[in-house]
């Protein structure tokens, strides 16, 4: 996940990053936090991104010309979806925001002493909505007769490259395995919840019943919530993704 400040204030973007580190610790989860001026490399990032939490004050004092407004509706035309905070230190250019029919996640004033909280809240509110969504995404894959599987992500635990079949996947869920086609990078860095343990394996976070230890000590070892008696492939963490699961 990616956060964007967009504020032409040095002292209120010190200010939102620390608080967003703090808050990293504090709900024990990672993401990616950009202090941005530049337009373009906010929208590149919410290009690229479909989990981009974008906090942009409304003016900007140093270029006059384009309002955090302005941004919002470009955002907007990139993904409708996309959760946009709105910081203002001036209540009187809300209305212009509200006029736009941006429909952001919340207006904050920077100088409301509650503002932390505020943040804290909008972003617990965010992130159960991501959740929420997330579970209802409806995948679908092509077997190997060509029939399109449909699966709900929320039943997906794990998705493995194929041993045997090049550009073919292994998907697993608790009662069945599915052979697709299909490369791995094609759903790594997509969703929240679906992390990549190592360079052959993408891991569903919400199924993992616990991680110990592998033979191997630079690596661990996780094991899914899966039925009982079901051989499925190892899942091993490995030391470059190790960041993937910190918070569990």
């Amino acid at each position: 996940m990616n956060v964007i400040i967009k504020d032409d204030n040095p002292v209120h973007q010190n200010l939102i990053k620390d608080f967003l580190i703090q808050m990293k610790l504090m709900m024990n989860i990672e993401f990616n936090i950009y202090i941005l001026e530049n337009k373009d490399e906010i929208l590149n990032i919410n290009q690229t991104s479909n989990n981009t939490i974008n906090i942009i004050d409304i003016i900007d004092e140093n270029d006059p010309t384009t309002t955090g407004v302005d941004i919002a509706e470009e955002i907007r035309a990139i993904n409708i979806y996309a959760p946009i905070i709105f910081l203002t230190s001036h209540d009187e250019y809300l209305q212009e925001a509200v006029n736009m029919q941006i429909r952001p996640h919340a207006y904050i004033n920077k100088l409301d002493p509650d503002m932390e909280t505020k943040l804290h809240a909008v972003f617990a509110k965010i992130l159960h909505e991501q959740d929420q969504n997330e579970q209802q995404i409806r995948l679908s894959f092509t077997n190997e007769n060509g029939d399109i599987i449909y699966l709900l992500l929320s039943d997906i635990f794990m998705i493995c490259t194929s041993l045997d079949k090049q550009k073919y996947l292994t998907v697993e869920t608790y009662d069945k395995s599915y052979i697709v086609k299909g490369l791995l990078h094609q759903y790594a860095d997509k969703y929240p919840n679906i992390k990549q343990a190592n360079k052959s394996t993408l891991v569903n976070k919400t199924k993992i019943q616990k991680i110990i230890k592998s033979n191997n000590p630079k690596n661990k070892k996780i094991i899914l919530d899966i039925k009982n008696n079901r051989s499925t492939p190892p899942c091993i963490i490995t030391r470059t993704f190790r960041n993937n699961f910190q918070s569990l």
